[in-house]
């Protein structure tokens, strides 16, 4: 996948951020993660389905960078829990903002 336009494969050799191993996607490009046509490779739907949770689970999302996948994981699991967790806030807000006022899902930093 080509990184999104005004990214490059590697955003500084100092930096975290990066497309490479051991590099963070930088949370000011994180929207382009939310494309509409990503669905067409990666159904966040079909994936969380797929993972069979019950109504009453307890859910970690490690790295929920934008939240792709948290609405579908939080209404998979609406007697439970989704615990977002990321290393930059600013991935976790964005999260946050896709998800219902009143969600079941706390997140961690």
């Amino acid at each position: 996948m080509a990184p999104a336009r005004g990214v490059t494969a590697e955003a500084g050799s100092g930096s975290g951020f990066g497309m490479r191993r051991g590099k963070v996607y930088p949370a000011a490009q994180a929207r382009s993660l939310l494309n509409p046509l990503r669905r067409l490779v990666q159904s966040p739907r079909r994936t969380v389905v797929a993972m069979a949770l019950s109504p009453g689970a307890k859910v970690l999302e490690l790295g929920c960078g934008p939240g792709c996948f948290s609405p579908f994981i939080a209404q998979a699991v609406p007697r439970g829990i989704v615990v977002l967790a990321d290393v930059q806030f600013d991935m976790i807000i964005l999260a946050r903002e896709r998800l219902s006022a009143g969600s079941n899902a706390p997140y961690l930093q």
